[in-house]
């Protein structure tokens, strides 16, 4: 038969407090921000080098360098972006203020692949 102290039933106490105060902590967390990946192309051709960046309407902009086509943009906030792209034989019309692309980000993996016109 086992017998419980008072000591044992606060310990257990503590510890099952302890417990449940972590589990709620970690089910306050926010999400992680949402990660965008893709590739670039300008007329079927890769686009070697170049910038993409994500305008948001309330002002901060998240950007990334694009390699051998691919860029990754790792912490992006979930909404709606205006994308730019600039770079060799990307048309102005997708790197000025004015760019037609736009881009919805959710949580969790994005991926975003730009076959833009040429000129």
């Amino acid at each position: 038969m086992f017998r419980f102290t008072i000591r044992d039933v606060l310990w257990l106490t503590v510890v099952v407090g302890m417990g449940l105060g972590w589990w709620s902590w970690w089910r306050s967390l926010p999400p992680p921000d949402a990660r965008v990946t893709g590739s670039v192309s300008v007329s079927g051709m890769p686009l070697e080098d170049g910038r993409l960046c994500l305008h948001s309407a309330d002002g901060p902009i998240f950007g990334a360098r694009i390699t051998k086509s691919q860029f990754l943009i790792p912490r992006v906030p979930v909404g709606h972006f205006r994308v730019t792209i600039e770079g060799g034989g990307v048309p102005v019309r997708y790197a000025s203020a004015s760019s037609e692309l736009t881009i919805q980000i959710r949580n969790g993996e994005n991926v975003a692949d730009f076959n833009l016109a040429g000129n």
